[in-house]
């Protein structure tokens, strides 16, 4: 039986080292735009979780924050925080990310995780970034 995942934002960044890591792993991987609305996914999610039962289709999402890539590179060196001041962010590797992904998607087929949270552990604001 093949296996597949949607993967927002699989053209650079952190879903670009999800996808190769799938498609190291054999899966097929399908990548959606980056821009999708987050609710509207939430929502995909939920649906699915729920619709997808019968059919034997698990749905999860993964929410991250401060993943070292190209884009976020610039939280090292400093951001506005809401007191104004500037500060440098905590990071984690992109590839954490990408084995988070992997851990879900590679559960028992009777377990799932819906939702999973992944930041670098000193974060400011939790599940941003």
């Amino acid at each position: 039986m093949s296996r597949s995942i949607i993967i927002t934002g699989a053209s650079g960044g952190i879903g670009r080292v999800t996808a190769r890591r799938f498609l190291a792993a054999g899966w097929r991987v399908g990548p959606i735009a980056y821009t999708a609305f987050e609710h509207a996914i939430t929502g995909l999610t939920r649906s699915l979780s729920l619709d997808g039962r019968v059919p034997d289709i698990a749905c999860g999402q993964i929410h991250l924050g401060n993943a070292l890539t190209k884009m976020a590179a610039t939280r090292m060196t400093g951001v506005r925080h809401a007191d104004g001041s500037v500060r440098a962010e905590p990071m984690m590797a992109a590839n954490q990310v990408a084995a988070a992904v992997l851990h879900m998607a590679n559960l028992p087929a009777k377990t799932n995780i819906q939702f999973m949270t992944i930041m670098a552990r000193a974060m400011p604001v939790i599940g941003c970034g």
